[in-house]
């Protein structure tokens, strides 16, 4: 078995990995000690100070408590879904956010590029809230910041802010184009790509909103568009837009206002990421809050690629940032669904990558949650990840993932079955393992099978049906970090009227069954379709 993790760890670090694979070697062979001895000694390294109940041992059901020490450092989750990953992290949440109501515990940043687990942690702190004595629900909105887009509100944001100086104007640029480019559906050539590095850098040093009718104003009328550059810093800004009209063919302009228009006729995406940087210091939005969910699921009302957009920028420079917190106090960062980060992108693997090794010296607790690693990302990747997180929760999985995790099985000395025969066995374990149970490996001891906790869900608790326990979420916890649509259309306008000398046409979402979807549909395909850059 020993020659698969020679593969996944043989030639990058290597040092490193010949210490990795001497402790799977010994961790994999003939054990001088019972299971049960082993087992106990591990139960005793997790637990510490603010321990909480993890999970049971499948075998005998002694309780797993981890510390908070040993919590906070880089984890890992992986499994098929409905294996129970969801629930197991919203175990630890939970009880980790009631710790957080009374001043002490951890911070958190949660990061859902579908949904789901964003639905559940709503569900489980308006629960908290209904608990809550008439003393502390007050705090309680204070605590947490929610990103969120919905048919009728959103959380206002800067996507291009780099005013905490953790990345520089031109490099905030750069990963933006190609994130962008990245996840769409859309082709871009290179001089196309160029126009993009070139509109963020100036949206950048101007701190304008990236809305579309300064945009098309900008390009189409020359003179303004020579008024506006008075403005900008960046002398290669202004000499790159003041030569355009002889360096930037005519056909590559009409492609960027045609891909800044599909945008636009999004509202969810308009208003979440338009409303201009000015105005959002006057909104009074939480300013350092100690939890953050972060809900980038787009459901049926705009294209996924704008959620998997906002989720791997939003990670990108929150993972740039860390490293300037106060290390004081833990933070958890919390990334669901990692190959929707990384797939695709060297650039962003790269960055999770130095993160894994260097935020931990800031207090940052990296939990990386996928279905599986391989075959889907490179084997430096999945290299970095083996070899720098601390503890793998491992749910029902493939063969092929299983097989990273069987050097950390230890054999049971009354076990006489072949190396290959009980390889097999363990395989066939972890495809057909049932819903909560996983196999719990902290390095330095053996992998332990276990099962997580029953959780009663949030509206048994409470009595509260979900619809009312998500009202009370949004009213309560969540109105404090989002604005209506109609607030952004008349901030937005408000900032249109003075920049671009015009009003912002602002229309009411249509419901399915009114007859104006198709019409917006066929006006959208249209656009999207027509022409090549």
């Amino acid at each position: 078995m020993v020659n698969l993790v020679d593969i996944f760890l043989g030639n990058q670090e290597p040092q490193n990995a010949k210490r990795a694979i001497a402790d799977l070697k010994a961790q994999g062979g003939a054990a001088p000690e019972s299971l049960r001895a082993a087992h106990k000694r591990a139960l005793k390294d997790l637990d510490g100070p603010d321990s909480i109940l993890a999970a049971y041992l499948a075998d005998g059901g002694d309780e797993v408590r981890i510390g908070l020490g040993n919590e906070s450092r880089h984890t890992y989750t992986g499994g098929i879904t409905g294996g129970g990953k969801t629930r197991s992290l919203l175990n630890t949440l939970q009880r980790r956010f009631r710790t957080a109501i009374t001043g002490a515990g951890i911070d958190a940043e949660i990061l859902d590029p579908k949904g789901e687990t964003y639905i559940e942690m709503k569900l489980c702190i308006a629960a908290e809230w209904l608990a809550a004595d008439e003393e502390t629900r007050p705090s309680i909105p204070a605590l947490v910041y929610v990103i969120d887009w919905t048919d009728r509100k959103i959380t206002p944001v800067d996507p291009l802010d780099t005013s905490d100086d953790a990345i520089s104007p031109a490099y905030a640029a750069e990963l933006h184009t190609r994130i962008t480019i990245q996840t769409s559906d859309q082709t871009y050539t290179e001089s196309l790509r160029q126009l993009l590095f070139m509109w963020d850098l100036l949206l950048i040093d101007l701190g304008y909103p990236d809305l579309y009718p300064f945009t098309q104003k900008l390009f189409k009328n020359a003179t303004y568009r020579s008024s506006v550059l008075q403005r900008v810093k960046n002398a290669d800004v202004r000499l790159y837009f003041s030569s355009m009209e002889h360096t930037v063919a005519r056909s590559t302009v009409d492609a960027f206002l045609r891909r800044k228009w599909g945008l636009y006729l999004f509202p969810e995406y308009r208003y979440a990421t338009c409303v201009p940087p000015r105005d959002l210091v006057r909104l009074g939005l939480p300013k350092n809050p100690r939890w953050t969910l972060a809900n980038f699921g787009t459901t049926n009302a705009q294209p996924a690629s704008l959620g998997h957009a906002r989720f791997r920028w939003h990670a990108v420079r929150r993972l740039l940032s860390v490293m300037r917190r106060d290390p004081r106090r833990p933070l958890w960062f919390v990334l669901e669904e990692l190959l929707l980060l990384l797939e695709g992108s060297p650039e962003i693997e790269e960055i999770l990558g130095t993160s894994l090794r260097v935020t931990r010296s800031a207090g940052v607790s990296l939990k990386l949650i996928s279905q599986k690693l391989i075959p889907d990302l490179p084997r430096r990747v999945v290299e970095n990840i083996l070899l720098n997180t601390h503890i793998w929760s491992i749910f029902g999985t493939r063969p092929d993932e299983a097989e990273l995790l069987y050097p950390n099985v230890l054999r049971d000395p009354a076990d006489h079955r072949s190396e290959g025969e009980r390889k097999r066995a363990f395989l066939a374990e972890m495809q057909s393992l049932p819903r909560q149970h996983f196999y719990l490996f902290a390095k330095g001891h053996p992998a332990m099978r276990c099962r997580t906790p029953n959780i009663v869900h949030p509206t048994v608790t409470t009595g509260r049906s979900q619809e009312e326990l998500l009202e009370i979420f949004d009213r309560e916890i969540a109105s404090s970090s989002m604005i209506t649509f109609d607030h952004a259309a008349r901030l937005i306008g408000e900032w249109e009227r003075e920049v671009v000398g015009q009003d912002q046409i602002v229309e009411r979402v249509a419901r399915p069954q009114e007859s104006a979807a198709p019409n917006n549909l066929d006006q959208l395909r249209k656009i999207l379709g027509g022409g090549k850059p």
